[in-house]
């Protein structure tokens, strides 16, 4: 499968009930359902920061295929501050991840927090929508 077909896991305010991030990027996507990452969330303030490598933890979230669509992809590069047009060290980085669906393994791009979570409040739940109201 090319890299430009790969679904996208969301689990912040990309997430359908969790403000209008998700109407302004997704609402032409076609939602896959429920999915989850192994690692830890963070509670950064205003948003939340997916970090992997933790497999004591699951971050809970949402699947969405984006139809190959690379403009959407950059567009949402441009609103997680990840695209060339912003300074390195960028506070995100846009990775494959493996996410669970159903009981089966699929990669899946993931928007992943790229600086130290030293001090940050983790999120128990790994769930940022049961966290907060959106």
């Amino acid at each position: 499968m090319p890299e430009t077909n790969l679904p996208l896991f969301v689990y912040g305010s990309l997430r359908s009930d969790c403000g209008p991030a998700h109407q302004d990027f997704l609402s032409a996507a076609t939602a896959l359902g429920p999915a989850s990452l192994t690692g830890a969330l963070y509670d950064v303030g205003r948003y939340p920061a997916a970090v992997i490598g933790d497999a004591m933890y699951l971050i809970h979230g949402e699947l969405y295929d984006l139809r190959g669509d690379t403009d959407l992809l950059a567009c949402l590069d441009a609103y997680e501050e990840c695209s060339a047009e912003f300074p390195e060290p960028r506070e995100y980085r846009r990775e494959i991840v493996e996410v669970t669906q159903n009981q089966r393994i699929r990669p899946a791009w993931a928007y992943l927090y790229n600086r130290p979570t030293q001090g940050l409040p983790r999120i128990e739940s790994g769930d940022y929508r049961q966290y907060l109201t959106c």
